[in-house]
């Protein structure tokens, strides 16, 4: 009996020797997609980087299918729907059809103090104000662009806009008033994509050649100030100290596991 006992100790202890290790390599995103990520994200690159613990605040199903741009209002969430050309807002976990535009697409919000500015586009340049009751008012519009990609705050209440195709960069007073302040050749870009304002400046990002493009609106005049490695620029965020954060992208790798992807901006 005490040998029989032995005999099994030997074998469950020796039954582990046998086992291989195994192993796996991840390459691309969708290697990942299976798992469950715990302040992690992966990069359309298939890397696995450090991230903010998320929280969902509405459920996919209950959401637009595609959310192009977000803004806040002190506890407000406002969303863009993009192609379904509809402004929502969040609201105990629901998202809330707040107004539809009459337009082909709503690509950028700027939140202030009477509710949320709506930049569009699809056969002209657009710009609407949306109330929190969902009242829609068009402050401007522009044939000679097709779309608004971004939007900032202006001084005396007014409004700076990104423009493409052609890549202007307009200002909008309260009453909704033009002035361009700035229109980039075509050979540079043909749509700015993102806008910041610091210091009195603006900082406009282009569609092709990565560039960031300085403005001055007192004298209407603009400079490059970054030709980035990479195609497109898609945002530019000051970091408060004089300098700037900048994301960049380039079409080549954007897509799913490296494939070519079709770039943002309008080319026409």
């Amino acid at each position: 009996m005490t040998s029989w006992t032995c005999t099994l100790i030997l074998a469950l202890c020796g039954a582990p020797l046998t086992v291989q290790p195994g192993t796996w390599t991840h390459k691309t995103e969708a290697n990942f997609a299976a798992g469950t990520f715990d302040a992690t994200a992966v990069s359309s690159l298939g890397e696995l980087q450090l991230a903010r613990k998320t929280q969902v605040l509405v459920a996919s199903e209950a959401a637009p299918a595609v959310v192009w741009a977000l803004a806040t209002r002190g506890d407000e969430v406002y969303l863009a729907g993009g192609a379904d050309r509809c402004v929502y807002r969040l609201a105990d976990g629901k998202c809330v059809k707040l107004a539809e535009l009459p337009v082909a697409m709503v690509c950028c919000l700027l939140a202030d103090g009477e509710g949320v500015l709506a930049g569009a586009g699809g056969e002209q340049a657009a710009v609407f104000r949306v109330s929190p009751a969902g009242q829609v008012k068009q402050l401007w519009a522009d044939k000679s662009a097709r779309y608004v990609w971004a939007l900032a705050s202006a001084p005396g209440g007014g409004i700076y806009a990104a423009t493409g195709a052609a890549a202007r960069v307009i200002a909008l007073d309260a009453q909704g008033r033009p002035t361009t302040l700035y229109e980039a050749p075509k050979t540079l870009a043909k749509n700015f994509l993102c806008l910041a304002a610091d210091g009195g400046k603006l900082y406009a990002g282009t569609d092709s050649g990565g560039l960031v493009i300085e403005i001055d609106p007192a004298a209407r005049a603009g400079r490059v100030i970054l030709d980035a490695a990479e195609e497109e620029i898609s945002a530019v965020v000051p970091d408060g100290a004089g300098g700037l954060f900048v994301a960049t992208a380039d079409a080549s790798k954007a897509g799913p596991d490296g494939a070519p992807a079709a770039p943002r901006g309008d080319s026409s």
